[in-house]
C-alpha cells in the first residue's frame, strides 16, 4: 500500500505540473501539518480479518 500511495501522489504532482497547478499543489501539501503525514515505516497494520471480501 505505501508504494501505491506514493505513486498516486507522484501522479497527482505530475498532473498538477502539466496543468499549471504545481504552485497550488505545493501550497496545499506544505499546509498539511507534519503530524498528519505518514512516513515510510509508519503505516498502520490492517486487521486482515476485517478486510476480506465476504
Amino acid at each position: 500500500m505505501p508504494a501505491e500511495k506514493a505513486a498516486r501522489l507522484r501522479d497527482q504532482i505530475v498532473w498538477a505540473d502539466a496543468h499549471g497547478a504545481l504552485a497550488g499543489a505545493q501550497d496545499y501539501l506544505s499546509g498539511i501539518p507534519e503530524n498528519r503525514w505518514l512516513h515510510n515505516g509508519e503505516w498502520p497494520v490492517l486487521d486482515q480479518s476485517r478486510t476480506r471480501c465476504r
